[in-house]
């Protein structure tokens, strides 16, 4: 499943769920939140907290992000 934007996500009037948001600071946690999303056959955001920029810049850490996004089956945004 591609990359989709987070609007795909969250605004869609026949959705009953709700869609999960993670924050993540490196790949293995980006990794770990798409293999439970793919085993639950649920969408994701993948996200990232404010506070951790500090440690892991967003230029590094937004191609990461958007790559493992990418390799997702399910719909996926980066927020």
């Amino acid at each position: 499943m591609p990359l989709v934007k987070l609007s795909d996500l969250v605004t869609k009037p026949d959705h009953t769920y709700a869609v999960g948001a993670f924050n993540v600071s490196d790949m293995e946690m980006a990794m770990g939140a798409i293999r439970a999303a793919e085993e639950m056959n649920a969408p994701l955001i993948l996200q990232v907290a404010e506070g951790r920029l500090r440690y892991s810049p967003l230029d590094l850490l937004g191609p990461v992000m958007i790559a493992a996004a990418k390799k997702c089956k399910m719909p996926t945004a980066v927020h």
